[in-house]
């Protein structure tokens, strides 16, 4: 009843502001708003009715080119029921050559995400680089996403939109939708009950209208629980029946699930990937290979953003931001030690890394867990005299292009993860420096693929602590001979 409310306030909000347009042509397939709410607008108003998807772009092609009229054809297009309208222009043989689209999402249904297939950005800037793919295929300029309640800027913001030529398209969206309710009881299932891991679990939000799929071994109260072979197909059935799958899967799982995985995972998911890093087993002797190179697995799953939060305060922004957006994304969770939580209130923002530490000497680009350990670092490092910037990569995927920016302009950057070093962080910036023509000397410290870790290695062992960064640090720029650090 409130989302039905939320509509009919946003379509005559909407039906208020296009009143004092003379429009030739307009078209809202989810309503009968022309007729209904504008019944003072200009009669040139017209309504063409409600038709199937599979049809629909190709009769509104056809009507407007029968009306041989110099004048845009304004859309009105609603989320999240004619979302696959939108997705049906790019199979227009003639593109409409002056087409204004709104796309009116009266209850937030799309998020501020600028991440791989991802939908919008709350803001007036041009969107991210992640989903321009998809304007490119639809062929619409985006212009931007603002909020309804926002009446001066919406009204400023459309005079402009209306005005011009071509094919663009605008996202007016209401109050964001309502989470959540919580589990029966907390999901308890590890070994530390201090993890990152355990007390992000202990602090797990499920909105009501979520199912929880578990493919990590025996499942808590209220989870579906399916093979890590079927994980994907999982995650599709909860979506087509309706509700928003939360998949928890283990990092040494992941290799048996990829197959699944690989075509890609619903448009609104989220993945929690468990035990990964340094994490052993009952009896385990080594290191699972999956759990080493979990990231660089799933780095290869279509439009799946990865998330590495420091602490249990980003785990759960990210998991907050995955709820409202139409793009998958996995959560890595490790058995680090729950510390550093609160330590920036900032907000996660989709797709950005956050920069705790400012300096011109170089930078420190660190991932999950390893940010506490880089600051202590970069600490002890001004006591040489050097200031380093830290950064919280918080995304793998898609990688801060605007933070390697910054830290490539310092000349040196050092790479910190908990991850065997190919495919992860360090493939990463290697990767993106090259497709941005950057240059810096760039040095990493990561877990080694070979030989196999021994249970109960240390991560000091791999210079993955404060004492192994500083020294890292300090030889990439020079400061020290090799010979010291044996």
């Amino acid at each position: 009843m409130a989302e039905s409310a939320a509509a009919i306030r946003a379509r005559q909000a909407l039906a208020d502001l296009l009143s004092d347009w003379e429009l030739c042509w307009i078209l809202w397939p989810a309503s009968n708003l022309a007729r209904q709410l504008a019944a003072g607008a200009p009669p040139a108003w017209f309504e063409i009715p409600p038709q199937p998807s599979s049809v629909w772009a190709q009769q509104m092609q056809a009507f407007f080119l029968a009306q041989q009229e110099d004048q845009p054809l304004l859309l009105v297009l609603e989320a999240p029921q004619d979302l696959d309208k939108l997705q049906k222009l790019h199979e227009l043989a003639t593109p409409i050559p002056w087409l204004l689209v709104i796309l009116l999402d009266p209850a937030g249904y799309l998020a501020a995400v600028p991440a791989s297939g991802g939908w919008f950005q709350r803001s007036a800037e041009p969107p991210a680089y992640a989903w321009s793919s998809w304007l490119r295929q639809w062929k619409l300029e985006f212009w931007g996403s603002l909020s309804l309640e926002e009446s001066k800027q919406v009204t400023e913001r459309l005079d402009e939109f209306l005005q011009g030529n071509g094919r663009r398209l605008l996202h007016l969206y209401g109050p964001t939708m309502a989470q959540t309710e919580q589990l029966p009881r907390p999901i308890q299932r590890l070994k530390s009950h201090d993890s990152l891991e355990s007390a992000y679990l202990e602090q797990l939000r499920i909105p009501e209208n979520a199912r929880l799929i578990w493919c990590a071994g025996e499942p808590p109260a209220g989870a579906l629980h399916f093979s890590p072979e079927k994980a994907g197909s999982a995650a599709w059935g909860i979506h087509q029946a309706g509700f928003f799958p939360i998949l928890a899967l283990g990092a040494a799982q992941i290799g048996a699930a990829l197959h699944d995985l690989l075509p890609g995972l619903p448009p609104g998911c989220l993945i929690l990937i468990l035990e990964a890093g340094l994490c052993w087993e009952t009896g385990q002797s080594h290191l699972s290979p999956s759990r080493l190179r979990d990231l660089a697995l799933l780095r290869q799953v279509h439009g799946l953003a990865l998330a590495c939060p420091a602490d249990v305060f980003e785990a759960c922004q990210v998991t907050d931001l995955a709820y409202a957006t139409q793009t998958p994304v996995a959560v890595r969770l490790t058995q680090a030690p729950a510390v550093l939580t609160g330590l920036t209130k900032a907000p996660a923002q989709a797709g950005r890394g956050h920069r705790l530490r400012p300096g011109p000497n170089a930078a420190i680009l660190a991932l999950g867990p390893m940010v506490y350990a880089s600051l202590l670092a970069a600490e002890a490092l001004s006591a040489w005299g050097l200031e380093c910037q830290v950064w919280d990569v918080r995304f793998l995927k898609p990688l801060d292009r605007e933070m390697l920016e910054n830290a490539a302009a310092t000349g040196h950057i050092l790479t910190v993860e908990e991850h065997c070093l190919q495919g992860g962080l360090g493939t990463m910036v290697l990767e993106t420096l090259s497709q941005l023509e950057l240059s810096a000397k760039v040095h990493h410290l990561a877990l080694p693929a070979t030989p196999p870790i021994p249970a109960g290695s240390p991560g000091e062992e791999f210079g993955l602590d404060a004492d192994g960064i500083q020294k890292a640090m300090r030889k990439l720029l020079g400061l020290v001979s090799p010979e010291s650090f044996v």
